[in-house]
């Protein structure tokens, strides 16, 4: 990719991080050189003053990194299980984790409440068998789990391919041929071309960063790509492709003509274009301000 002189020196970094206990992974982006004024440390929550009411701004830390384009996206949803959904069901059912080390759970739940009313005390299980219960479930691979790992592969597959660094598995070869067939049908001036796989890219002024899965060209046309493995194509993904676009045109200074989801996993293929960007990122910007003034939230109590 070939960006603007004043971002030529820059460095985007990608540091995955876990929530959740484990169960949320989220990325956040490092821009060497650019301090991105936002994150929790650049951009510390104001603070007030229990004596005289006003709010104050804490000394800004070192910068953390810009936000992930998808932190903004998903918060609109897009029809999948959600691991905290997941959590909190276990949660109800067996007990949420008393601990970080997950070696107790609090003892107010569908199955403690039912041991406690129907089962005899000298037939109680123990305590560390709640946790034992709960441990067996969360080892057995959800159907969201099974294709998210299946779409781990066939990315990997696939980026392997366009780079032409390896061979492709056999359990993710149509995965990777159909998308291959789809790129080498092209558009109308012709098969789209890679240019590059899995660019990091940030927006000056909006703040975030992201990365493209693939950066091709049909002629002279800029098409950004993001390959997808679930059950659908949803909104919040023309959100996402959209916010890539504004940021890979930020850096390089050239329209991005085409934007498109592919999936290819477990659920067979399927392939969509954003008609048009403009209403895709103006919903990006619009859920971006709502979840960045939400930090400006305070409460008075009495």
């Amino acid at each position: 990719m070939r960006v603007l002189p004043q971002y030529e020196n820059l460095e985007i970094q990608q540091i995955t991080k876990e929530a959740f206990g484990g169960t949320v992974t989220y990325h956040l982006y490092p821009v060497e050189g650019f301090p991105c004024g936002h994150c929790a440390n650049c951009a510390p929550k104001p603070r007030k003053n229990p004596k005289t009411g006003k709010l104050s701004n804490p000394k800004p830390k070192p910068c953390e990194g810009l936000p992930s384009v998808t932190s903004f996206s998903g918060q609109y949803g897009g029809g999948g299980l959600y691991p905290a959904g997941y959590r909190h069901a276990l949660d109800a059912v067996f007990g949420a984790y008393a601990d970080e080390d997950k070696t107790a759970v609090v003892e107010d739940s569908w199955m403690t409440d039912l041991v406690r009313y129907w089962v005899p005390p000298f037939q109680r299980p123990d305590t560390s068998d709640f946790v034992r219960f709960r441990q067996e479930v969360e080892e057995i691979p959800t159907p969201g789990k099974v294709s998210s790992e299946f779409g781990v592969g066939v990315h990997a597959a696939l980026e392997s391919v366009l780079t032409g660094e390896g061979e492709v598995p056999v359990k993710y070869a149509d995965a990777v041929d159909a998308v291959m067939g789809w790129l080498n049908k092209g558009g109308p001036d012709g098969p789209y071309v890679v240019e590059d796989v899995e660019v990091n890219v940030f927006h000056p002024e909006l703040l975030y960063a992201g990365q493209i899965d693939c950066v091709a060209r049909c002629g002279n046309r800029v098409i950004i790509i993001d390959w997808k493995s679930g059950r659908g194509i949803y909104d919040s993904h023309a959100m996402q492709v959209a916010a890539y676009a504004m940021a890979y045109e930020a850096m390089t200074g050239e329209a991005v003509a085409e934007a498109w989801v592919v999936q290819s996993g477990r659920h067979g293929f399927a392939a969509k274009r954003v008609r048009d960007l403009i209403p895709a990122q103006k919903a990006f910007i619009a859920i971006q301000e709502a979840k960045r003034n939400v930090r400006f939230i305070d409460w008075d109590e009495e």
